[in-house]
């Protein structure tokens, strides 16, 4: 027998027409803007040193986050004035930042460097990546690579890339390097015995004609997600003896993710993807690995806590709290996913007195009514009323065993209901109370 979480309590809401009702879930983020002492209002990139720092890319430079406290002057340690663009976390834990004007910074828990990589860079850094020799990997807008050793040597790669505009970069591990440009993706050998060797193998033809703003390798699906400007999220599988002809899915269909401009993605600790987008806020997706259906969304934005449609980045911190960034409106938290507030709005004024959940969404009852809330990406809501053989009484507790939903009303006795029926055959029967006919003690 399965065990359900149940729990009573009550509290006031709208009632719920006969239709389903306007239904709204909202989560707490927590904002931290100007007024918190942020840096700059145009956060760019978030990550996170050993020390459970978060540093902040943002439009006035690196800001620093101790928990408590902003910090945003780093003047002694001679760092570039431009903003932050990209960081990535390497390796051996070290902090690489690539700034706007094609600076490069790193901070390896103790103390800054910034790299002097020895060339007239002035594109912005768009992309960062570690190949497997250990080495540090910055893709410029449109003055090709700069390689990073880890003596902090550099070296800039810029023959093979003429006339191409960067976006993102990551690398195969099968000897190639995978570059996301404004007009696809596409596939360059890549020596890691000698970088300096680079050569252009083929474009990706499958891949729309458009900006591929960011490249993800996911270990668990052995695949690759491409974030795109205006043409959502796709599934790469990599043909290691042909990789111009691997594999390309299109996450979502014609209501979800089409025509969406994802800048970046990240994936959580549970195998979720993170998506954040222009002017969609940001999506948490579950896909899966096997067909590429998507299984469960969630749209975060102004409408549900979020507070704002344009954001840059997601990242998960040690701790598992989801940082977000924005452009405008500073840095968003997630603490708590679970902690929500769910609103339902009706001409009506009733009582919630029972709730129980299932791993597919709950049931809430007042008086005379039974409400049924699925959750996740087909989420729907159906009510059931005297119309379904409730009595007109208030409904005071729930229990779910199996497929059959136990209810107890105040004075009319007890109830249960096959949940797995069709709607048209769903009936309530009605288990006359012994309580309400034992004789007086």
């Amino acid at each position: 027998m399965k065990q359900f979480k149940a729990f009573f309590l009550k509290f006031s809401f709208f009632a719920l027409m006969s239709v389903s009702p306007l239904y709204a879930q909202t989560y707490k983020f927590q904002q931290y803007g100007i007024e918190d002492g942020i840096c700059h209002p145009f956060v760019y990139t978030v990550n996170q040193d050993a020390n459970g720092y978060l540093w902040l890319g943002t439009g006035e430079g690196l800001c620093m986050y101790d928990g408590l406290n902003f910090q945003g002057d780093f003047t002694a340690d001679s760092l570039p004035s431009a903003f932050v663009k990209k960081s990535f976390k390497d390796s051996e834990g070290n902090l690489w930042f690539g700034h706007n004007d094609g600076s490069i910074t790193m901070y390896d828990g103790k103390a800054f460097h910034v790299i002097d990589h020895g060339a007239e860079i002035t594109s912005t850094i768009n992309g960062i990546a570690e190949d497997p020799e250990g080495r540090i990997v910055f893709a410029t807008q449109n003055q090709g690579l700069i390689i990073i050793n880890k003596e902090l040597e550099s070296m800039v790669i810029a023959d093979p890339f003429n006339r191409k505009l960067i976006s993102s970069i990551a690398f195969t591990g099968k000897g190639h390097l995978l570059l996301g440009a404004y007009d696809g993706l596409h596939v360059y050998n890549y020596d890691f015995s000698s970088p300096d060797t680079i050569s252009f193998v083929e474009k990706v033809t499958k891949v729309p004609y458009t900006q591929i703003t960011d490249i993800v390798y996911d270990e668990a699906g052995d695949l690759f997600w491409l974030g795109s400007q205006d043409e959502g999220l796709y599934s790469l599988k990599i043909n290691p003896n042909d990789p111009a002809n691997s594999l390309l899915v299109k996450i979502g269909n014609e209501e979800i993710l089409k025509y969406t401009s994802v800048l970046s993605i990240m994936i959580d600790n549970e195998g979720y993807l993170w998506l954040s987008t222009q002017g969609e806020g940001v999506y948490k997706v579950n896909v899966d690995r096997m067909d590429m259906s998507v299984v469960e969304l969630v749209n975060f934005s102004e409408h549900n806590g979020l507070g704002i449609r344009f954001t840059r980045e997601v990242f998960q911190d040690l701790e598992g709290n989801i940082w977000i960034s924005t452009y405008g409106n500073g840095l968003a938290a997630l603490f708590n996913e679970a902690l929500t507030f769910h609103e339902y709005q009706d001409r009506m004024g009733t009582t919630i007195n029972a709730v129980i959940t299932d791993d597919k969404g709950y049931w809430m009852a007042g008086y005379g009514k039974l409400v049924r809330v699925e959750t996740g990406m087909r989420g729907s809501t159906r009510n059931y009323t005297s119309s379904n053989g409730l009595p007109s009484d208030n409904i005071t507790s729930l229990f779910k065993d199996d497929e059959t939903l136990w209810i107890g009303t105040a004075n009319s006795g007890i109830y249960r209901m096959n949940t797995v029926a069709p709607l048209t055959a769903l009936l309530i029967f009605r288990i006359p109370s012994a309580i309400s006919k034992a004789p007086p003690v």
